[in-house]
């Protein structure tokens, strides 16, 4: 669930992937290669339709119905509702999946009591996985029919490799418009990965998706990942404690000491715990609890995501006059202003101390970064304001809705506290109770607890967002156009019983129980490859792709993975938590485009120990 990326550095140091939200415009039109139905299999001269027709995928002779195909929409331009279709495993027989309409095109509908919707673009990059489809609803304001996050299986329809240029429809784009997404099957991840950055461009996507053009966001900023790779994350043997330290207060600060069950807004208060307690490394401690500092680095998330929204929803055309103009976008100019006021006197302080060969330089990201700037040409102490920023946007954003994510599942499955506990408080009595990091590794029911909520409950319904700079051809034969964006489909993964037995239902020691199995996998099985990634800071394989894949994988997840164990670890042995009324329905997750995240207007019981 969730990815983290490269400016947004911060996206790129420290973060969990997130798939960029689809938006398109009303002026794109769809171009069907032959409006003639009569071209087409099973034409019905008496009705000028043709079809319905069953599809067949090439490799394994199976007619496919797309169980598993979900809908995840996002809001366009003027009210219009665009989206996706991700099929996400294996199915039967097809039940009616296309048809062509003289004078309307190609339809496809699913059997929910909503159809005849035209789709504009076909994309199948392989079989079985998935099938990419944008659609426009014309005048007709409709609801989600499928709840991706929840893994709800529904039926739909699954486009066969050799549809798609019989089938398919050509596009037409201006250079504004949101690029169309092609999902592609994990089996091409590995040949995705070697693909050079000027074929495939993380950059790019994440500029696209941000309206870099118009926010100020820099999404090519080398100088961050460097910076957590070379410095951070080597650093945190010795800062875990530090952090853990800052947590622990935060904690304290933010969090009811009744020993009686008190109502607590838990997103709201974990921003602010997550904040201070990256603030420490970010920024150091005699700054990270000052409310300016606090308000820079939470609110600044808050207003780019507005303003990216507000972009999007402009036609295109008018961005390049209008998306200059708007409250939101000017608002986040502001906000990096207001935290070079903030920040400057602080660097300047510090670079005047650096004269005195005594002088004994913080340990923190903000002095590690302005020692760095020489090298990677960044001399404006302003561009300090605008790094710290892109980090909160990353670190503190994406930890806490993981972490937020972690505490409504807890709440909803109380009886899951007492094993947690003694699982962390196992590991912290081999270390003394000092958060080493040998502690938490130790921690490894937690660690299965954290990972299997995030994929029962992922941010991101794909994963490995990349916009296709150079057109190029998949092993499969399958040419992926210049101006795409390619991703992986994570949820259609995380769904499938091949790599995760009973799938839809969520068990929290899933893979505690693969690590303690490990010897008995026969290595080249689906099953194989789960274990081998199974611990929640794992990247490199299709079942973990949380943090990312390849040589963009987030750079700050050991940060972020420590930093939540932290919270979770500290509030397991202080505190007792469950659902009002004792209820064991968990929250919803709100879900956007294709994105989901946990409600921040929803409330635990807490009660101290």
């Amino acid at each position: 669930m969730m990815s983290f990326t490269k400016f947004v550095a911060a996206t790129a140091a420290l973060c969990i992937a997130t798939a960029p939200i689809t938006a398109a415009a009303p002026n794109v039109t769809a171009e069907l290669i032959s409006g003639d139905c009569s071209v087409y299999p099973a034409y019905d001269a008496s009705t000028g339709q043709a079809g319905p027709w069953s599809i067949q995928a090439q490799d394994t002779g199976d007619y496919i119905t797309g169980h598993g195909l979900t809908a995840i929409f996002s809001r366009g331009s003027s009210g219009i509702r665009w989206g996706y279709m991700a099929v996400l495993d294996k199915a039967g027989v097809a039940q009616n999946p296309l048809r062509c309409v003289n004078g309307e095109g190609i339809q496809g509908w699913v059997p929910t009591g909503v159809s005849g919707y035209t789709w504009e673009n076909l994309v199948a990059a392989d079989i079985p996985y998935n099938a990419f489809m944008m659609y426009e609803v014309n005048g007709t304001e409709i609801q989600p029919y499928s709840h991706f996050i929840n893994g709800t299986k529904q039926s739909g329809i699954f486009l066969g490799s050799e549809g798609y240029t019989t089938w398919g429809f050509k596009k037409e784009t201006d250079a504004e418009q949101a690029s169309p997404n092609i999902v592609v099957s994990p089996r091409f991840m590995d040949e995705l990965k070697r693909l050079p950055d000027d074929v495939l461009s993380f950059n790019k996507a994440i500029e696209e998706f941000m309206h870099a053009k118009y926010t100020k966001v820099d999404t090519d900023i080398d100088l961050l990942p460097h910076t957590v790779k070379t410095a951070l994350t080597p650093a945190l043997v010795r800062l875990n404690p530090v952090i853990a330290d800052e947590v622990i207060e935060a904690l304290r600060i933010e969090l009811p000491h009744s020993a009686e069950w008190t109502e607590v807004k838990i997103m709201d208060r974990l921003l602010r715990i997550v904040a201070m307690a990256s603030g420490r490394i970010f920024i150091g401690p005699e700054l990270c609890r000052e409310e300016e500092y606090l308000d820079a680095a939470i609110n600044y998330t808050v207003d780019l995501m507005k303003a990216i929204r507000k972009i999007s929803d402009l036609p295109p055309w008018t961005r390049r006059f209008k998306a200059p103009w708007l409250p939101e976008v000017k608002k986040v100019h502001e906000r990096i202003e207001a935290a070079d006021k903030f920040l400057r006197p602080v660097v300047t302080a510090r670079r005047e101390a650096a004269e005195n060969p005594d002088y004994q330089k913080p340990y923190d990201m903000l002095q590690w970064i302005m020692d760095a700037q020489t090298k990677f040409g960044a001399k404006d102490d302003k561009e300090l304001a605008r790094y710290q920023l892109g980090i909160s946007f990353a670190a503190i954003h994406t930890t806490t809705v993981t972490t937020t994510n972690a505490f409504y599942t807890l709440a909803a499955m109380p009886e899951l506290i007492p094993m947690l506990r003694e699982d962390v408080q196992t590991a912290l009595a081999e270390s003394n109770g000092v958060f080493t990091s040998i502690a938490m590794q130790n921690m490894k029911k937690l660690d299965s607890f954290l990972k299997e909520t995030m994929r029962f409950y992922a941010l991101g319904a794909t994963s490995f967002q990349r916009k296709v700079l150079k057109t190029f051809t998949l092993s499969n034969g399958q040419v992926v156009p210049q101006g795409s964006i390619i991703e992986i489909p994570m949820v259609g993964i995380n769904n499938d019983d091949e790599f995760f037995p009973d799938h839809d239902k969520f068990d929290a020691l899933r893979f505690y129980k693969l690590r303690q199995a490990k010897k008995e996998q026969e290595t080249g099985t689906k099953q194989a490859e789960v274990v081998a990634h199974s611990q929640f800071v794992s990247v490199g394989g299709p079942t973990s792709l949380t943090f990312g894949f390849g040589r963009h994988a987030c750079p700050g997840r050991f940060f972020a993975v420590n930093e939540i164990k932290m919270i979770m670890a500290t509030t397991l042995a202080n505190y007792d938590i469950k659902m009002a009324g004792d209820s064991t329905q968990r929250h919803k997750n709100l879900e956007f485009g294709s994105n989901a995240q946990p409600d921040p207007d929803k409330t635990i019981l807490m009660r101290k120990l």
